[in-house]
């Protein structure tokens, strides 16, 4: 799936999995996870879209990880 980027024409490509299928297909891979995050929103979010900001604040909707080759 692409995710268009401020109308413009540049996009993200995605897919959605378990965090189980991502972590194991990487880790299968050989690499070694150094680092794990649940991004949460900036506090400034509450001031355009409070509701927003609460609801990613409890249920993140983005993960980082840093990944090393053995």
């Amino acid at each position: 799936m692409d995710l268009p980027l401020a109308g413009g024409p540049l996009s993200i490509r995605y897919q959605r999995m378990t965090l189980e299928t991502f972590l194991g297909e990487l880790l299968d891979a050989g690499l070694r996870l150094e680092r794990f995050v649940e991004p949460r929103p900036v506090s400034s979010l509450l001031n355009v879209d409070e509701a927003a900001y609460h609801k990613l604040h409890q249920s993140p909707s983005f993960v980082a990880v840093r990944l090393r080759r053995p």
